[in-house]
């Protein structure tokens, strides 16, 4: 067991040795760069979530131009909606003109009417009156 854990460790350590990041103080030029595996995670978590926010904005962009789009068209429709009111309320003040107009031709033929009827039958019943005493 302790044979194969050994060949299995030095197996890996090649590939870890190869392929890991330093953690350790390195010297570039003349500055000394220092970052613990700790600090590398919260950056590499950082890096993740700007790519994640990056692809949030770019959507959230796309909705906002969709909106837009929508708002202009509410406004277009609105605009129509305004036309069609005004023009149904012009409509309505001239029929309702021709109504008053014609309201006040009835009421005034009704008059006629009501005199010529009383006269008729006044004169009707004067005309019997007169031919019963006579």
């Amino acid at each position: 067991m302790r044979k194969i854990l050994t060949i299995l460790l030095i197996s890996i350590f090649p590939k870890i040795f190869c392929f890991s990041q330093t953690t350790y103080p390195r010297i570039i030029s003349d500055s000394l760069i220092v970052i613990t595996s700790s600090q590398l995670k919260q950056t590499n978590l950082i890096f993740a979530e700007h790519q994640k926010l990056k692809s949030l904005n770019i959507q959230l962009d796309s909705k906002y131009t969709i909106q837009e789009e929508i708002s202009s068209i509410l406004n277009q429709s609105t605009i129509v909606k305004d036309l069609q009111i005004t023009n149904l309320q012009a409509i309505n003040n001239i029929n309702k003109t021709t109504l008053l107009n014609t309201n006040k031709e009835l009421s005034q033929y009704k008059k006629r009417q009501n005199i010529l009827v009383i006269g008729g039958c006044t004169i009707g019943a004067s005309l019997t009156l007169l031919l019963l005493f006579k």
